[in-house]
């Protein structure tokens, strides 16, 4: 995943617009321009509006995962 000596702040749960992520999506690109060793991992299905911030370089994404 690339994480390795990074500082990884995680998500997990629906990614919706009640969930708070456009919060901490902003909260990670501030700290992302001082700091380049910060990612943000998103577990969950979100809303297709988040999609772009798939890209972003501190963003890792594995999507849904199947409870078990």
């Amino acid at each position: 995943l690339g994480l390795e000596d990074k500082l990884v702040v995680g998500f997990i749960g629906n990614h919706a617009a009640f969930s708070g992520l456009e919060f901490l999506l902003s909260v990670i690109e501030e700290l992302y321009k001082h700091c380049q060793e910060v990612a943000l991992l998103l577990v969950g299905r979100y809303d297709s509006r988040y999609r772009s911030i798939l890209n972003h370089p501190c963003v890792v994404s594995l999507g849904s995962r199947p409870y078990t």
